[in-house]
């Protein structure tokens, strides 16, 4: 993992898995959505002074 530039741990819970104990489909894009925001938080594009409609960021397409 060293060679990402950025990395969000997130801690996997029992809700998030199936009868076969892997991640819901769904959940995974809960992960994703949570890593983005951890990501613009700690690289600083969200400021006290910006809203988060002020972002010029865009997810245009995710798929699973």
């Amino acid at each position: 993992m060293d060679n990402f530039r950025h990395l969000t741990l997130i801690e996997v819970r029992f809700r998030d898995l199936d009868v076969f104990g892997h991640v819901n489909n769904g959940v995974i894009f809960t992960y994703i959505e949570t890593a983005r925001i951890r990501y613009l938080i700690d690289v600083g594009v969200r400021s006290p002074q910006a809203g988060w409609n002020d972002l010029a960021f865009i997810l245009a397409h995710i798929n699973m």
